[in-house]
C-alpha cells in the first residue's frame, strides 16, 4: 500500500501543506497589522481592526483544521478504494468529510474532558477523605498518580477502539463520523489490547524517527538552507505519509484476509 499510493498521497500532503503555510502567513499579517502607527493613534480603527483580525483568526484556524483532517481523508480514500475513482473525486471527498469530522472530535473532547474532570473530583475526594498528619505528604502525589495513569490507559484504550473510524469512512465514502464511531467500536471489539499495545510502540517509534529527522535537518541547515528545507521536507513527508496509513492498515488488518496484509507497508 505504501509503495502503490505513498507518493500520491505525499503529493496531497505537500498540496494541503502549501496551502495550510499560506493561511498561516496571512494570520500572521494580519496580526502584524494591528501595530500600524496609523491604527495605534485611533483607538475606533483599533477596535474595528482586532474585531476583523479575531475573525480572521477563527476561520483561519477553522480552515488550517478542516485542511489538516482533509489531508487524512483523502489519503484513505486513496489507499483504500476498490474502484476506479479520479483524483479530484478523491480531493474533494477529503475536504467535504473533513467538516463533520472536526464536530464529532470536538464533542468527543468535550465528553472526554468532562469525564477526566469527574474522576479528578472523586480522586480528590477521596484522597481528603484518608488525609492524616502521616499521609499528607504522600497523599496528593498518589492521587495524581493514579490520575495520571488513568488517563494514560483510557486514552490509549478509546484511541484503540476508534482508531479506524476515518477509514471507515474513507472506505465507505461516507460523511457520517457517528456512524463509522460505532463501525469502529464493533471492528475493534477483539483486538482492543493488542492495538493499544500497536498504538503505544508507534507513538514512541515516530516521536524517535522526527527527532532523528529534526538532527538530520539542523545538521543540513549548517550547510545550506536550501538543502535542509528539501532534506527536513522530504523525510518529514515520508513519515506523515507512513503514520497516515497506519490507521488504514489496521482497517485491512481487520476487514481483509491476512495475505492481503502482509503487504499494507510494502
Amino acid at each position: 500500500m505504501f509503495k502503490q499510493h505513498g507518493a500520491k498521497i505525499a503529493l496531497v500532503q505537500v498540496i494541503l501543506s502549501m496551502a495550510m503555510a499560506g493561511l498561516l502567513l496571512f494570520l500572521f499579517f494580519d496580526f502584524v497589522k494591528l501595530f500600524a502607527e496609523d491604527i495605534l493613534t485611533k483607538p475606533e480603527m483599533m477596535l474595528e481592526e482586532v474585531g476583523s483580525t479575531m475573525g480572521n483568526f477563527i476561520f483561519g484556524t477553522m480552515m488550517i483544521s478542516a485542511l489538516s483532517m482533509a489531508g487524512y481523508f483523502i489519503g484513505w480514500r486513496i489507499a483504500l478504494v476498490r474502484e476506479r475513482e479520479s483524483f479530484i473525486s478523491s480531493f474533494l471527498y477529503g475536504i467535504i468529510a473533513a467538516f463533520p469530522s472536526i464536530f464529532s472530535l470536538i464533542i468527543l473532547a468535550v465528553a472526554f474532558a468532562v469525564l477526566l474532570v469527574l474522576i479528578g473530583l472523586v480522586l480528590g475526594a477521596i484522597a481528603g477523605y484518608t488525609l492524616t498528619i502521616e499521609t499528607a505528604t504522600t497523599a496528593p502525589g498518589v492521587a495524581v498518580f493514579i490520575f495520571y495513569a488513568i488517563y494514560v490507559i483510557m486514552f490509549l484504550f478509546l484511541c484503540a477502539r476508534l482508531i479506524v473510524t476515518g477509514p471507515v469512512m474513507a472506505a465507505e465514502r461516507g460523511f457520517n463520523p457517528f456512524s463509522a464511531l460505532a463501525t469502529s467500536w464493533k471492528l475493534t471489539k477483539n483486538n482492543s489490547m493488542i492495538i493499544m499495545l500497536y498504538l503505544f510502540l508507534v507513538s514512541v517509534a515516530f516521536t524517535l524517527l522526527f527527532g532523528v529527522v529534526g538532527y538530520l535537518t539542523s545538521l543540513a541547515a549548517m550547510a545550506s538552507i536550501t538543502l535542509a528545507m528539501i532534506v527536513g521536507g522530504s523525510l518529514f513527508m515520508a513519515l506523515a505519509t507512513l503514520y497516515l496509513l497506519f490507521p488504514a492498515g489496521i482497517y485491512i488488518a481487520l476487514t481483509n484476509p491476512v495475505q492481503e496484509v502482509e503487504q499494507v507497508f510494502s
